[in-house]
C-alpha cells in the first residue's frame, strides 16, 4: 500500500482486472452475485476505473483511478484487522464473502448515480 499522484492506464486497468478477480474467486464464477457484480462494473467500468477516492484533492487517492486503489487498500486492511481480531480473542460473526463484499464496496455511493459521477 502507498500513496500515489498519479497512475497510468495499465496500473488502473490491472487494479480493475484484480477487482473482477476478487468478485469471481470469491463468490463463485457462476452465482446469482457474481453475475450482478460483474453487470454493475461492466456498466460502470469508465467511471469505475477514472474515479477518485475523494474529490478533494488533499484526500486519500484523489487522482484518476484512485477509487480502485482505495477500494483494494481497505480490503487487505480488513483482513488483517479480521487476523489480529481473531488473534486477541475476538468472536468473529461474520463470513469471509461478507468481510470482502463490504470492504470492496464500502464506498461505492462515491461512484455516483446513474445517470452522472457523484467526483
Amino acid at each position: 500500500m502507498g500513496f500515489a499522484t498519479t497512475m497510468n492506464k495499465t496500473h488502473i486497468n490491472e487494479q480493475y482486472n484484480k477487482l473482477l478477480t476478487i468478485i469471481k474467486e470469491t463468490f463463485g464464477e457462476d452465482s446469482v452475485r457474481t453475475k450482478g457484480l460483474l453487470k454493475l462494473y461492466e456498466d460502470f467500468e469508465e467511471r469505475v476505473k477514472s474515479a477518485p477516492a475523494s474529490g478533494r484533492l488533499n484526500f486519500h487517492n484523489a487522482y484518476e483511478g484512485g477509487y480502485l486503489d482505495h477500494i483494494h487498500n481497505v480490503l487487505e486492511c480488513a483482513k488483517m484487522v479480521k487476523k489480529l481480531y481473531e488473534k486477541m480473542g475476538g468472536m468473529i460473526d461474520f463470513t469471509d464473502e461478507e468481510l470482502i463484499f463490504t470492504a470492496l464496496h464500502h464506498d461505492l455511493g462515491k461512484l455516483g448515480t446513474v445517470d452522472e459521477p457523484y467526483y
